[in-house]
């Protein structure tokens, strides 16, 4: 292992960008070991994992969060494989010059963050309000880091989950603890961690990195980002940015990109195939979570055992004409709380009529978990 690594986490549907980052990374930085591991096809069990865990939080996770929750065990794992210094960039990253900055700060200090912003904003001071102020995107831990990804990786196995309005934000919402618990440094680079939401303060160039937060589409180079709700500027209002976002979007292309994100997610089914929507893995981590804490018996693994794990999502609540999927349905909304405010209950009925008869339901409640009705 070379002294530095700058590693990444992709899906099968990022291997393009991990591809682009790690190119660039070589290239920038040509003594540094990079490293790309593939969530769904790589040695993941190398962190340290057991497979069975690995499965749970396959389970638990969305695709981000799941990337987000095993940050803190490539670079604890890359450091104990004796690495120095080991830099983690998000795969929709650009290396644009070397990351000499970052390496000698880690040595230092440890841990080293970087900011959203270093001056007012008020289209995004909102935003990060929820989010947290420090990026995930970027992380240069040294050899004094050890204590701050072993008390990160504690959280991120989890509470790695979004649910922005309750405080969570992935692995990212952690990040804030980093400075008061851990001593993080702060990096304020003008050039570090550029990113659609910081441009109002970056003169660019010059550029460390660019981060290609906010799902950039490669098709689409006159837009910076395609999340919604956020003011995000245009490309065209920053001609070098404009410059460097045709730039990667053709190595993007190139690399295959259009083939890439047409590849499915390994663990976005399970084995008897049916979808994990959100409300399947809330349900899945909050029973995870009580059976640990309490002693009992975990849920079946969807990934394991396929069939077990529908039928037990299928389970009747009393005699209410409801099952585990519903009830998880209706508890994880505040407007049908509301609305039916007796669940299970009284209003149980009412709220079953909802599910058969509201025809938006047809698209986002799996049939299999509606009761027997003329659909």
């Amino acid at each position: 292992m070379a002294p530095v690594c700058i590693c990444t986490l992709v899906t099968d549907s990022y291997r393009a960008h991990g591809e682009v980052l790690a190119r660039s990374a070589r290239e920038q930085n040509p003594d540094a070991e990079v490293v790309v591991l593939r969530l769904e096809t790589g040695p993941i069990l190398e962190l340290g994992l057991e497979r069975r865990e690995l499965l749970r939080l396959a389970a638990i996770y969305t695709v981000a969060e799941l990337a987000g929750a095993l940050k803190p065990y490539l670079i604890r794992h890359l450091l104990q494989q004796g690495a120095d210094t080991v830099i983690f960039l998000d795969a929709d990253t650009e290396v644009l010059a070397p990351l000499d900055l970052a390496v000698a700060l880690a040595s230092e200090h440890g841990v080293v963050l970087t900011p959203h912003i270093t001056t007012p904003h008020a289209e995004f001071e909102p935003w990060f309000l929820l989010s947290g102020m420090l990026n995930a995107g970027f992380l240069a831990v040294g050899r004094d880091g050890g204590p701050f990804l072993d008390w990160w990786a504690a959280r991120t196995v989890r509470h790695c989950h979004v649910a922005i309005h309750e405080g969570n934000c992935a692995e990212q919402r952690w990040l804030d603890f980093a400075l008061p618990l851990f001593g993080a440094y702060v990096l304020r680079d003008p050039s570090y961690n550029v990113m659609g939401w910081n441009l109002h303060e970056r003169p660019v160039p010059p550029v460390t990195f660019f981060h290609f937060c906010g799902g950039f589409d490669p098709h689409r180079t006159d837009t910076l980002a395609t999340m919604p709700g956020l003011p995000w500027p245009s490309p065209d209002e920053y001609p070098a940015v404009a410059e460097i976002c045709r730039a990667y979007a053709a190595k993007l292309l190139a690399a295959g990109y259009d083939d890439a994100r047409r590849q499915p997610y390994r663990y976005g089914v399970t084995s008897d195939g049916v979808t994990l929507d959100p409300v399947i893995r809330r349900l899945y981590r909050e029973s995870l979570l009580e059976a640990e804490a309490k002693g009992g018996d975990e849920p079946p693994n969807p990934f394991v055992e396929g069939a077990r794990f529908v039928d037990w999502l299928l389970e009747p609540v009393g005699d209410t004409g409801l099952n585990r999927y519903l009830l998880g349905l209706h508890d994880g909304r505040a407007d049908l709380r509301t609305v039916f405010a007796d669940v299970p209950g009284a209003d149980s009925a009412r709220f079953i009529e909802w599910v058969i008869g509201e025809p938006t339901n047809r698209q986002t409640i799996p049939a299999l978990f509606v009761p027997s009705a003329d659909r």
